[in-house]
């Protein structure tokens, strides 16, 4: 593994104009947080600012909510020693 990289949990929870909501969650190896939050935020079309990070396997609702426990397991023992893995997910629910 790269030691110059870190793996990330990145996750965004938002109302979309009133009408919709968007569920994303993202978890990367990148070299620092900037990174990792510039990765989320062109794979999901985001403002980095609304963005939440976490070092490491994060086990937030939305996470949760978003991947299994058994995928998380996964990332967080088997491909933690990857040079490159990224896992995404996002819903959108539009309410009109």
């Amino acid at each position: 593994m790269n030691p110059n990289v870190q793996m990330w949990t990145m996750w965004d929870d938002r109302e979309e104009t009133g009408c919709g909501r968007t569920t994303s969650a993202m978890v990367v190896y990148a070299r620092n947080q900037l990174d990792a939050e510039k990765e989320f935020s062109v794979a999901f079309d985001v403002i980095p600012s609304n963005i939440t990070s976490a070092l490491k396997v994060n086990r937030s609702d939305v996470v949760t909510h978003l991947f299994s426990k058994k995928v998380l397991n996964q990332i967080d023992g088997t491909i933690a020693g990857s040079c490159k893995m990224v896992a995404k997910a996002q819903i959108h629910t539009n309410y009109a």
